[in-house]
């Protein structure tokens, strides 16, 4: 007798097509930058001096670091003498303002006991008149203390530290050397914030977006 019939039912795997986006790796090699690059120049002029790391290229550092310091004894000196000769004239004008400016005579008073020579100016009272202002003007107060405060900004250029965590790619001077205003002390990199200089052939190119 012949076997019954069977039916054979043929199967096969599948799954419904979801379209997506096939991100694809292209393997390359370049150099490695620092994304900030600064030269160190001399604003002012003097003897360099140690700072907190030694000067020397290849040398690590860190944000706030005293990298350069400048001889700065004399201009601070200069300095302090003109803030006490500032003092003398505020000194000689009270009796003056206590007479013809009594209203603002507190308010100089207060500012002539706030004047300490070993930190900055604090700034002027506000003017209570004009008459007041052309009479400062007149003893040459407003001339000092721009005078002051332009030399106060200048001596902060003594000391030059650190904007980065970073590390000497060049250096330019040695300690002891004299540096001038304008002349190239030293060359530092960010070795924090990087960047990667890659070549890419033209046709790859159409492949890449940001991200």
């Amino acid at each position: 007798p012949r076997r019954p019939k069977v039916e054979i039912i043929r199967s096969v795997n599948a799954e419904r097509v979801a379209n997506s986006d096939i991100n694809s790796k292209i393997d390359a090699t370049g150099r490695v930058n620092s994304k900030k690059d600064v030269y160190i120049s001399a604003e002012v002029s003097g003897q360099i001096l140690s700072g907190d790391v030694p000067l020397k290229k290849g040398q690590n550092f860190n944000q706030g670091d005293l990298l350069i310091k400048i001889y700065d004894t004399e201009a601070s000196l200069s300095l302090r003498a003109k803030k006490s000769n500032f003092l003398n004239r505020i000194a000689s004008i009270l009796p003056e303002f206590k007479i013809t400016y009594k209203d603002s005579y507190q308010n100089w008073l207060k500012y002539f006991e706030s004047i300490d020579i070993e930190k900055d100016l604090p700034d002027l009272p506000e003017f209570n008149s004009t008459q007041e202002k052309v009479f400062l003007a007149s003893r040459n107060l407003l001339s000092d203390y721009y005078t002051i405060k332009s030399d106060e900004s200048r001596l902060k250029k003594y000391n030059i530290y650190a904007p980065f965590k970073g590390s000497f790619a060049e250096v330019s001077a040695e300690v002891g050397a004299i540096a001038n205003p304008g002349s190239r002390l030293a060359r530092i990199v960010n070795t924090v914030d990087l960047e990667l200089e890659v070549p890419l052939e033209i046709s790859e190119a159409k492949w890449l977006k940001k991200g």
